[in-house]
């Protein structure tokens, strides 16, 4: 599966029993801008752990600037698949990154960050303050 419709993302996200902030912003920025098709990236767990081990072990990092941080390592790290599968999508200058196990039938974890490649970012306090 080299694509997922953004309605069956919509369907994913919607059926994690405790969602977090993160991933119900995913589930309204796909439900509203997600129409069609998306690219399903695989990634090799294994890999994207070794990432964001670095990435989030920086002493700068501060992990309230990407909704979802705190929850993604230990998420990756109970999965027991060999790879994840990870839709996106940049709206706003915001990245919303929903990602699935295998064969990509349950949601693993979501994050939503700043878009680092677009220079009119937008705040993110409509998402921190649970406006939904």
């Amino acid at each position: 599966m080299d694509q997922i419709a953004g309605t069956r993302i919509v369907e994913l996200t919607q059926q994690v029993t405790h969602a977090d902030k993160a991933t119900e912003a995913c589930e309204d920025a796909f439900k509203v801008h997600g129409r069609g098709e998306f690219r399903l990236a695989t990634i090799p767990r294994a890999q994207i752990l070794d990432i964001y081990n670095a990435r989030f072990g920086r002493p700068q990092w501060d992990p309230d600037t990407v909704l979802g941080a705190r929850e993604f390592l230990p998420a990756m790290e109970s999965l027991e698949d060999a790879d994840v599968r990870m839709a996106s999508l940049e709206y706003q200058g915001l990245g919303f990154s929903v990602w699935l196990n295998a064969d990509a039938t349950r949601v693993v974890a979501c994050m939503v960050g700043r878009d680092r490649r677009d220079p009119t970012r937008q705040p993110m306090d409509w998402i921190f303050d649970g406006t939904r």
